[in-house]
C-alpha cells in the first residue's frame, strides 16, 4: 500500500509502517515530516557507526540508525518516533523483535540530531517524549553550538561540549564531540553560517 503522508492525514501505525514513511514519525495518529539537513545526517551517521562499530566490537547490544521506528509508548499505539540514533542492550533485545516494523523495546540510549529547520518546540517535546517512556539516556546534538545536552534519568541535565557517555548501559563507549566536529569540518568544510 502507498499513502502520501501529509500532516492533515490521521493513521494508525500499521497504516503509516505500510506506507512510504521515511523522513516522518507518527505523533498520536498524525503524520509529521521530520528535520533534514546534511550536516545533521552526516552526524547522525557518524555517531551510528561508532556505535554499531563498538557494539559490535564488544557484544553489547545492537544500535539502530535513522528511520528506525520506535513504538514504545503503551499508552498510545499510534505514536512513533524515529530517533537520529538508538541502542539496546543485547540483553534487552525480545524475540521476534526481528520480524516487527517497529522497534518496541525501550532503547537504553536515543541520540537526536538538531537540524536547521528544527522547531524548539517539536524538540522540546520529543525529548518529554522520551524521557516518560523511561529512556535512561539522551543526547541531544546541536551542531550549530558544538555542543549537546545529556538527560540521564534520576540526574540533572547537562550541557556538555567535551566527551559523552552512557557508563550504565555503554560501559567504555565515549563520544568525543570536539573529535566529530574536527570530523565533520574536514570532511563537510567548517561551517560558515549559523543556523537562521
Amino acid at each position: 500500500m502507498v499513502l502520501t503522508l501529509h500532516r492533515a492525514a490521521v493513521l494508525t501505525a500499521e497504516e503509516f509502517l505500510a506506507a512510504d514513511h521515511a523522513g516522518w514519525e507518527l505523533v498520536h495518529g498524525v503524520p509529521e515530516e521530520l528535520g533534514v539537513g546534511v550536516e545533521s545526517s552526516w552526524f547522525g551517521g557518524e555517531i551510528h557507526r561508532q556505535l554499531a562499530n563498538f557494539a559490535i566490537e564488544h557484544g553489547t547490544g545492537v544500535a539502530f540508525p535513522q528511520d528506525s521506528a520506535l513504538r514504545i509508548w503503551p499508552g498510545d499505539a499510534n505514536h512513533v518516533r524515529k530517533p537520529d540514533v538508538c541502542f539496546i542492550r543485547k540483553e534487552r533485545i525480545v524475540p521476534g523483535l526481528r520480524e516487527s516494523g517497529f522497534v518496541t523495546v525501550v532503547p537504553d540510549l536515543v541520540v537526536e540530531v538538531v537540524s536547521p529547520n528544527d522547531e524548539a518546540g517539536r524538540l522540546a517535546v520529543k525529548v518529554r517524549d522520551y524521557r516518560e517512556a523511561g529512556v535512561p539516556y539522551l543526547w541531544v546534538i546541536f551542531p550549530e553550538t558544538r555542543a549537546a545536552m545529556v538527560y540521564e534519568a534520576g540526574q540533572p541535565v547537562i550541557e556538555s561540549s567535551d566527551v559523552l557517555a552512557a557508563e550504565r548501559v555503554l560501559p567504555g563507549f565515549t563520544l568525543s564531540l570536539p573529535d566529530m566536529f574536527a570530523r565533520a569540518d574536514a570532511e563537510l568544510g567548517e561551517r560558515t553560517t549559523g543556523y537562521d
